[in-house]
């Protein structure tokens, strides 16, 4: 085992551990580069010997888009994959979360301790084998074979173990992370079957209103679940209770074109965005591939690279290639990609492309008639 060194490396040749974006997405950090800036400091990132960082993905990004020539580290051993995903979670735990990252840290730790279960088996299996006839002993006295006894030793530690990831997690007890887990499963379904705008409802849901409140959206029908999420996504209502209260009075063609906006799926399009090895975005130009590593989008596109690369694998259907004017004279304008979701409800409601209704909504802030406009 090594002992921690400190040093001074480019941030282009690190890059980011694999499952950091799975637990805690692709984060915003313009307002830390923007102190780190001002400070003219960063608190050293901890990365393995190879290169892959463990604690400092926030960090790693703002000096990336800051473009710092080098950036301090402290390099660090690891005895493997589980005790890389532990330190990382560990370095992650005073940080602010929500609740579906805290629910996805769980999830990860919930790996970790089944592979220390089956550490702790095998060590005990080992320790049962050591002596025959201690073992042939114990088992005449209690009826038990070696092999009972580690299975009666697995199922000991494991009635306790979602309590103790709820306590880690900060959710509570193991109940109340569980209802919590439940929901982020189906926001994981909603979004591997392109139904990206319920998703992002349900989501909205779990983080800004309650683990409760949105358990509560997963146990109702899925007719009436999806009317409930499609008068959020609308606009119609900005929470569950006024949801659910629109919802009592709703005829069902209303409900039925509510649930459709819920259900509404992307086709399936070979981009970057929904690749399998897509990373975070570095800034307004890059993004990172676990494949490739740093991609520049600027000259080549998403899609194009999609399209080209014979590594794609699907993730999630999340990216819609409808979304560009159907004029022949148009030029491409690049939205916060959180805005996706929201847009393509709003049309939806409207039954127009996404395209069309932000074109109108900037005609309308700018108090300009597009048809007369294109003809002065």
């Amino acid at each position: 085992m090594m002992k921690p060194t400190f040093d001074l490396v480019s941030p282009q040749i690190l890059a980011p551990h694999p499952r950091n974006m799975c637990i805690y997405g692709d984060e915003d950090v313009k307002s830390l580069a923007e102190q780190i800036s001002n400070s003219g400091w960063v608190r050293p990132l901890v990365i393995t010997p190879n290169g892959t960082i463990i604690s400092g993905h926030r960090r790693w990004k703002a000096v990336c888009q800051l473009g710092w020539e080098a950036v301090p580290v402290e390099y660090r051993e690891f005895t493997g994959e589980t005790a890389q995903l532990e330190a990382l979670l560990l370095e992650n735990a005073a940080r602010e979360k929500t609740v579906e990252q805290k629910v996805r840290e769980g999830f990860a730790w919930e790996e970790i301790e089944k592979q220390k279960a089956k550490e702790r088996q095998r060590q005990a299996a080992s320790k049962t084998n050591e002596n025959k006839k201690t073992k042939e002993k114990q088992g005449k006295e209690t009826g038990e074979t070696g092999e009972t006894l580690v299975q009666n030793f697995a199922q000991a530690s494991g009635g306790k173990t979602r309590d103790a990831i709820a306590k880690k997690v900060e959710l509570g007890s193991g109940y109340t992370y569980s209802k919590a887990a439940t929901v982020v499963k189906l926001i994981d379904t909603e979004t591997q079957s392109g139904k990206q705008a319920a998703a992002y409802a349900l989501r909205r849901v779990l983080n800004q209103e309650s683990i409760n409140a949105a358990y509560g959206l997963v146990k109702q029908p899925s007719s009436q679940r999806d009317c409930i999420l499609g008068l959020i996504i609308s606009g119609k209502a900005s929470n569950t209770k006024e949801a659910q209260q629109i919802y009592q009075q709703q005829e069902s063609e209303a409900c039925d074109k509510l649930s459709a906006i819920a259900q509404l799926e992307q086709p399936v399009w070979r981009s970057c965005w929904n690749c399998q090895y897509r990373g975070e975005m570095m800034d307004n130009q890059q993004i990172y591939c676990y494949k490739k590593g740093k991609l520049n989008l600027t000259n080549i596109g998403a899609d194009a690279r999609g399209e080209e690369c014979k590594m794609w694998m699907q993730h999630t259907s999340d990216y819609d290639n409808s979304e560009y004017l159907t004029q022949s004279k148009t030029f491409r304008l690049d939205l916060p990609y959180t805005l996706k979701p929201i847009i393509e409800a709003a049309a939806a409601v409207e039954e127009t492309t996404s395209a069309a209704w932000v074109t109108q909504l900037i005609c309308n802030a700018l108090h300009i008639d597009l048809e007369n406009f294109a003809k002065d």
